[in-house]
């Protein structure tokens, strides 16, 4: 993601992005679109763990990808997805299921994502605030 001048000079008015990626089917009428699928990304997109991670970082993009999306692609270690750039972060229930969601922030080590940055920076976390 490009950064922008404003997103340095500004920080409280900066852009900043939530991404959730799912594969599923989804099904449409006049009116919308619906399935289980859909829900399932947009309780991933919307829960609170995730929404808190971005707030816990500086970056402007964080991703959350679903438990089954993370099964099947992410940990087979494809070329260009660096499985260790995960972390397990997001649990949402849908029915009576319980999911979780890989979050990935780009320059971030996964374990970072965890806890506090303020923390972090004081040296308070037991991690220090270096990036990849």
């Amino acid at each position: 993601m490009k950064r922008t001048r404003s997103n340095s000079e500004r920080p409280d008015q900066a852009f900043r992005l939530r991404a959730v990626v799912h594969a599923g089917e989804v099904h449409y009428d006049r009116w919308s679109s619906y399935g289980e699928a859909l829900d399932l990304a947009c309780r991933l997109l919307d829960s609170a763990s995730f929404k808190n991670v971005l707030r816990r970082v500086r970056e402007p993009l964080a991703v959350v990808v679903s438990e089954d999306l993370h099964r099947s692609l992410v940990r087979q270690g494809y070329p260009g997805i660096d499985v260790a750039a995960y972390e397990k972060a997001v649990e949402v229930r849908l029915g009576a299921d319980d999911h979780a969601g890989w979050v990935q922030v780009p320059g971030y080590a996964p374990r970072l994502l965890l806890v506090d940055v303020a923390e972090v920076e004081r040296g308070r976390a037991g991690v220090t605030a270096t990036r990849r």
